[in-house]
């Protein structure tokens, strides 16, 4: 099973790439779409769970400390 750091630092990258595949200009819409929608809700999902358990909260609406970690 992964780690808690090897899982906020994955979820980390892949919310860090996916905005900047966003930034491209040449980025079909169905793709842009799909990125912007569910696979960055994901992301951040995981994101979320693994900072709520490294900070021991239990916020569902995501963490107050999620802007900064990013």
């Amino acid at each position: 099973m992964p780690t808690l750091d090897w899982r906020e630092e994955k979820a980390k990258l892949v919310i860090q790439s996916i905005c900047r595949i966003l930034t491209l200009p040449n980025i079909p819409q169905p793709v842009r779409e799909e990125l912007g929608g569910q696979a960055l809700w994901n992301a951040l999902k995981l994101f979320s769970n693994a900072l709520e358990e490294r900070l021991g909260g239990n916020e569902k609406n995501g963490h107050p400390h999620l802007c900064n970690c990013l």
